[in-house]
């Protein structure tokens, strides 16, 4: 009988009266009847049955039968802010709460005693090391039909970002600087592409500040006009293609009669382009005018 009165005596703890059965460690006492035992095995029973089902599955297969294959299972976790949490054992974790800002906040500790916290006011708390990826591995996010995944960014094994299936990228995204792409597969920013189509002023000089002049080559930074005035000469050429020098005729202006007080000729030429003017004489008037920024270098 004595072992009957241990078995039901383990907690030592008082429930709230919210059970219908009391747990109580002190019944029965060693000079209760024994012929009780029977009432206070079932009581105890009862007594585990309700504190269990606060957070676990307890429905019953029949009355005051609880066999069901899903019994003990957890339905929800429910963890109160503990008093105090002793060293964590080797292989092992504890999550816990604890009142931030007095809201009960979710905690996590290891065996080595690092502690964090993972929630905050309803959100997951994350911080930059939970962020990082492995190098060269995508982000993921999950794709319009629910059933697979899409890359979104990564790092790549050259330490670049590299987007994945992102095809456009939202209003008022900027980058880090404003400075000029350096190559075509670059992304361009807005003072660049305003510069790059705006007129630049107009000048008679090129890139080392000399005067332009005849018979002389030339390389177009950037797109631009090439503007020569002739002054009634009888041989008036621009010549321009990607070859230094350049061979090919776009502009012939000459006034063979030298009957005409002036000629004029202007020519649209691409960046990197190479530029020459040949004439029969000194022409009047040399000068480009750029769109966006850039000079004639020779």
């Amino acid at each position: 009988m004595k072992r009957w009165i241990l078995l039901i005596s383990l907690l030592t703890l008082t429930f709230a009266s919210a059970f219908t059965t009391t747990l109580v460690t002190s019944v029965p006492g060693n000079g209760d009847d024994p012929r009780d035992t029977a009432t206070y095995i079932r009581d105890t029973k009862n007594a585990y049955q309700e504190r269990l089902d606060v957070d676990h599955y307890f429905y019953p297969s029949a009355a005051n039968t609880y066999d069901d294959a899903d019994t003990g299972k957890h339905r929800y976790v429910t963890i109160k802010e503990p008093n105090s949490i002793a060293s964590v054992n080797p292989d092992e974790f504890v999550l816990f709460t604890k009142d931030v800002n007095s809201i009960a906040e979710l905690h996590w500790r290891d065996e080595s005693e690092n502690e964090r916290q993972v929630s905050s006011e309803g959100l997951f708390l994350l911080d930059q090391q939970d962020l990082t990826l492995d190098n060269n591995s995508y982000l993921l996010a999950t794709d319009n039909a629910g059933t697979g995944t899409v890359n979104v960014i990564k790092a790549t094994t050259g330490d670049e970002l590299q987007l994945g299936a992102v095809t456009t990228l939202p209003d008022g995204s900027k980058l880090a600087t404003s400075a000029d792409p350096n190559a075509d597969a670059e992304i361009a920013c807005k003072k660049y592409v305003d510069d790059s189509v705006a007129f630049g002023a107009r000048t008679t000089t090129d890139t080392d500040s000399a005067a332009l002049v005849k018979d002389t080559v030339y390389q177009a930074q950037c797109d631009g006009y090439l503007m020569v005035s002739g002054g009634a000469l009888k041989t008036l050429l621009i010549k321009a293609d990607n070859s230094s020098p350049p061979t090919t005729t776009v502009a012939n202006g000459g006034n063979y009669n030298e009957d005409v007080s002036d000629d004029y000729l202007i020519y649209p030429a691409s960046a990197n382009e190479y530029l020459k003017i040949e004439s029969s004489g000194t022409p009047s008037m040399i000068a480009w005018k750029p769109i966006g920024t850039g000079g004639l270098e020779k």
